[in-house]
């Protein structure tokens, strides 16, 4: 008799109450997602910017690549 009461007493969730937890954790899921591919392709972004800089100068200037390497202490930005 006491299990049977207790099993009665289950909380029932409107179903009005669990599309809107499911919609509020699509929502959250689909801003971090848009957070992380915004810092990607802008870090994308960024590094091309600095390598097209790059180029340029070495262009403009004459410079070679190594030359080029030396001014910004780094190999791996010129590809």
């Amino acid at each position: 008799m006491l299990f049977r009461s207790f099993n009665s007493q289950r909380i029932r969730y409107p179903t009005r109450y669990l599309s809107n937890v499911k919609n509020a954790v699509r929502r959250v899921f689909a801003l971090i997602s848009h957070f992380l591919l915004c810092r990607f392709y802008s870090y994308q972004n960024t590094e091309i910017s600095i390598t097209e800089w790059v180029k340029s100068n070495r262009n403009s200037l004459g410079l070679n690549q190594e030359a080029a390497c030396n001014t910004l202490n780094s190999r791996e930005i010129i590809r």
